[in-house]
C-alpha cells in the first residue's frame, strides 16, 4: 500500500524490493512480527553481508550500514508504504497489510468449502424447522440445528481466516527471500 492508501504496481513493489538491504528489512519485520530497532537492524545486515556474527561487528561496519539504511533505504520504504519509521524511537514497523494484494492465496483445504456448506445447509434447515416453513411445527430440533449450524460456520470462518494469514505471510516472505 502507498502512504496515500493506493496499491504500489508490480513494477514499483519489484523496483523496491530489489535492494537485498530492502528485503532483509522486509524479511525481519515479518519473521520477528514486532518493532525492529536501526541500529540493531544495521548490525544485523552487516554481519549478514560480511558473513559474521552479529556481535562481530564493528562500530564502521555497522555505521556504514546504518548510514545507508537511514539515508537511502527507509525513505524508499517509508515513501511507498511499506513500512512506519519512527524519529524519536529510531524504530521500524511493518504497515499493516503492506504487500496485500501482490500474493494470491487460494484455499488449500477443499474440505473447507465443504464444511462451509454443510453449515449453510444446516443453517437453513435449522430456521426452516424453527420457524415451522416446511408444513410441521416449530421445535427444538431446528433451533438445535440452527445453533449447530451457526457454530460450524463459524468455526468454518475462523479456519478460513487462519489460513489466508499463513498462505499470505508465507506468499510474503517467499517475495523477499
Amino acid at each position: 500500500m502507498t502512504p496515500d492508501g493506493g496499491q504500489l504496481s508490480t513494477d514499483a513493489l519489484f523496483q523496491i524490493l530489489g535492494n537485498s538491504r530492502r528485503r532483509f528489512i522486509i524479511r525481519q519485520l515479518y519473521r520477528t512480527d514486532r518493532d525492529l530497532d536501526l541500529k540493531e537492524l544495521a548490525a544485523q545486515i552487516a554481519a549478514v553481508e560480511e558473513g559474521i556474527a552479529p556481535e562481530a561487528v564493528t562500530n564502521e561496519e555497522r555505521q556504514r550500514v546504518y548510514v545507508s539504511l537511514y539515508q537511502t533505504h527507509l525513505p524508499t520504504l517509508t515513501e511507498s508504504g511499506l513500512i512506519d519509521y519512527d524519529e524519536d524511537r529510531r524504530t521500524l514497523s511493518l504497515r499493516r497489510n503492506a504487500l496485500e494484494g501482490h500474493c494470491v492465496t487460494p484455499s488449500s483445504t477443499p474440505w473447507l468449502t465443504g464444511y462451509a456448506v454443510v453449515a449453510a445447509a444446516g443453517l437453513l434447515v435449522g430456521l426452516a424447522f424453527s420457524f415451522g416453513l416446511l408444513g410441521l411445527p416449530p421445535s427444538a430440533a431446528g433451533t438445535a440445528l440452527t445453533g449447530l449450524g451457526v457454530v460450524l460456520g463459524a468455526l468454518v470462518a475462523a479456519q478460513y481466516a487462519r489460513e489466508r494469514r499463513l498462505a499470505a505471510k508465507e506468499c510474503l516472505l517467499s517475495l523477499v527471500e
